[in-house]
């Protein structure tokens, strides 16, 4: 299911891609600092949304999913400093058999 829903925007977004390319055919100059270039309005339109795109994820990726990562690890190293005295309190109260188990 969900390689289908992938597989369809990804095909809606070809499609938009080319009707955009093919209504706005024009020729336009860009500056860009140093340089000068010619395009298509279409192609333009795209590169600005690629470029909104490509920043939009990687101010997400920096100001949430990377302060979330770290606070995993942190937590996840807390649980691992934690369960080990209380696993080593366990084995030592039960059975060798038992303590097998636990390792």
């Amino acid at each position: 299911m969900r390689r289908w829903l992938l597989l369809t925007v990804v095909v809606v977004a070809v499609l938009i891609g080319l009707l955009v390319g093919m209504l706005n055919a024009e020729q336009v100059t860009v500056d860009v600092l140093f340089t000068t270039a010619q395009m298509s309005l279409g192609l333009l339109i795209m590169a600005a949304f690629v470029v909104g795109l490509l920043s939009g994820v990687l101010c997400l990726w920096t100001l949430r999913v990377l302060p979330l990562q770290f606070r995993l690890k942190r937590l996840q190293r807390e649980v691992q400093q934690q369960s080990s005295p209380a696993a080593s309190d366990l084995s030592s109260k039960q059975s060798p058999s038992e303590n097998r188990l636990l390792r």
